[in-house]
């Protein structure tokens, strides 16, 4: 089951110093939306808000008909699951016992999991490929199987929506495919900030680019991701191609000049 979610005008500041101006958005029910944009343009902001962790200083956010802030916490807990850049836990547990956490939302105070928990964990190890690892000590595996983990925990939690904020952030090509793959996959109304542009052309099938906190432009990865739009928003030109079988843009950067970008700061090996 799954909802869409419409962010309507949301304003956000942080000791009087605004970062999302007027944001707008529709994430449609079941389907992936990548949220876009450079370093500073307010994803991970929005992304919190979305999730229900942070109040907005105006507008909505609405889960189907609700406003999401409205809702009682447990409520929101069981309907949204978030999934942050990078999960760490100084306990020692097992793999099976991280995924558990995602039942907690479902839970009444010191109620053990039940068989429907149990169940649950076990669906959600199955969807990322990681049920032979159910009894591994978290900390023994790689990042990228962390993060695996870290997203069946979050299927285990039967959500509505799924927000991940850069689930792919420090892995490698093959983990970075794996997850963006499932999360696709994963049937649910997923919000995603993707810094890979490619990544995102791929898997997801709405993608909104942020800049300076506001929305630059929204829709299919083919209608935003254009040369114009890009070169705008994070100051290179790309070369657009279709993908042969899935028809999707495909973005290739041609390396900058020594002498750019010596004169623009960034560094070239």
């Amino acid at each position: 089951m799954s909802a869409p979610v419409r962010v309507d005008d949301v304003r956000y500041a942080i000791d009087g110093i605004p970062l999302l101006h007027g944001v707008s958005l529709t994430a449609p029910a079941g389907r992936l939306t990548g949220v876009l944009g450079p370093n500073g343009a307010g994803k991970s902001t929005l992304l919190r808000l979305i999730a229900g962790l942070t109040r907005p200083a105006a507008g909505r956010v609405l889960l189907g008909d609700h406003d999401l802030h409205r809702l009682p916490r447990k409520v929101r807990a069981r309907r949204v699951a978030y999934l942050e850049q990078q999960s760490t836990t100084e306990q020692p547990l097992l793999v099976r016992q991280v995924v558990e956490l995602g039942r907690i939302p479902h839970l009444g105070r010191w109620q053990p999991p039940g068989p429907a928990d149990r169940a649950a964990v076990l669906d959600a190890l199955v969807a990322v490929g990681m049920i032979e690892y159910a009894e591994r000590r978290w900390s023994t595996l790689s990042g990228g199987e962390q993060q695996r983990v870290q997203l069946a925990r979050a299927l285990a939690q039967q959500p509505e929506v799924l927000i991940l904020d850069e689930p792919t952030n420090h892995l490698d090509l093959a983990a970075q495919l794996t997850i963006m793959a499932q999360v696709a996959a994963a049937g649910r109304t997923g919000i995603a900030a993707v810094h890979d542009l490619n990544l995102a052309a791929s898997y997801c099938d709405r993608v909104v680019l942020l800049s300076g906190g506001s929305v630059v432009a929204a829709g299919t990865p083919a209608e935003v991701l254009t040369p114009d739009v890009i070169e705008e928003v994070y100051g290179v030109r790309p070369r657009t191609l279709a993908d042969p079988e899935s028809g999707r843009p495909v973005l290739i950067f041609d390396r900058i000049p020594a002498a750019t970008a010596a004169g623009s700061g960034v560094q070239v090996p």
